[in-house]
């Protein structure tokens, strides 16, 4: 089954997740909640995922920093749109890009937590996040070839895991209530100023 999925590591070298492991070693595990709280770091950031996942789609790629193309720019624009309409028995508007009514199943598999194509692994200084959607390898690189039921078009490129300057900005926020969180018990906390940017890496 294919899928795309995204790695937040802590341990990369570099980034601020290595500076908050330094000023912090005794926590090692990411999963772990800070003393009276709900949420652990790694809570916050899958959540803060699933919300710029969401926007992702609403904006069609521009709150990601890569728009998608729209039907109209792509083979799509003929026989797949037509198809679609009948499916949908409507007209086909911008947001309908890559999502269909009652599966939506590409966009659920990414904001929801418990559809069973949703991707939230968890270890202690690494978090990977995507989905398990079949047709997600395909639309995240533009490779491929739609049925030809659906018009047999090249598969545009559209980006799933791109991040944004806004969901950047999100996790470093989450780092910074962790750093605090804890910041009482070990007598360290994070800046802002430290904060920097999370290391990540695509992984397909």
């Amino acid at each position: 089954m294919g899928g795309v999925f995204l790695e937040v590591v802590g341990d990369t070298g570099g980034g601020a997740a290595d500076v908050f492991s330094a000023m912090v070693p005794k926590i090692a595990d990411y999963r772990r909640r800070p003393p009276g709280e709900r949420d652990s770091l790694f809570d916050r950031m899958a959540h803060t995922w699933r919300t710029s996942r969401a926007t992702m789609f609403r904006t069609q790629g521009r709150s990601t920093g890569t728009p998608w193309p729209t039907y109209d720019q792509t083979g799509e624009a003929d026989w797949y749109v037509f198809y679609k309409s009948i499916v949908l028995d409507r007209a086909i508007g911008p947001l309908d890009l890559l999502r269909w009514d009652g599966t939506d199943r590409m966009f659920r598999s990414m904001t929801d937590r418990t559809h069973p194509w949703h991707v939230d692994r968890r270890e202690p200084a690494r978090i990977t996040l995507g989905t398990r959607h079949p047709g997600a390898h395909q639309t995240q690189t533009g490779t491929g070839r739609a049925p030809s039921r659906l018009g047999g078009h090249p598969i545009p490129r559209r980006p799933l895991l791109g991040i944004g300057e806004a969901t950047r900005a999100n996790w470093r926020e989450d780092l910074i209530w962790f750093a605090r969180a804890w910041g009482a018990e070990l007598g360290e906390q994070l800046t802002r100023a430290q904060a920097g940017a999370l290391p990540f890496a695509r992984r397909r």
